[in-house]
């Protein structure tokens, strides 16, 4: 039983000492002070990876693009290069021309022709 009061002081006097930390950061930008709660709460509190908006590295026709959670896709200028849907578990993207191959640019163009 001692040893949880000890964790516990520990863990107490390591969040005193971010306190005091972010304190002293916030005393050399005052307009941050307006901001304190918010700047502890980001800071100090576990946050859900999950729930981020983190982006997800994805490799099509040999261009690096990221996918956010909102369907939209980026290329690595952070520029977007088109959007995509998740249906039955599987990513649909549909991206700008500049990231079509050949190959992709004539199967789209056959079906175009049987449409018509």
């Amino acid at each position: 039983m001692a040893t949880d009061t000890q964790n516990d002081g520990e863990k107490k006097s390591v969040i005193k000492d971010k306190l005091n930390l972010i304190d002293g950061v916030i005393s050399l930008y005052p307009r941050l002070k307006k901001d304190r709660n918010h700047i502890i709460t980001s800071l100090l509190c576990k946050k859900d990876v999950s729930n981020s908006d983190s982006l997800i590295k994805i490799e099509y026709n040999g261009f690096v693009l990221y996918r956010d959670r909102k369907g939209n896709v980026f290329d690595e200028d952070i520029k977007l290069a088109g959007c995509y849907i998740l249906q039955n578990q599987s990513y649909h993207y549909f991206l700008h021309k500049k990231y079509e191959t050949h190959r992709e640019k004539q199967v789209l163009d056959f079906k175009k022709l049987c449409a018509m």
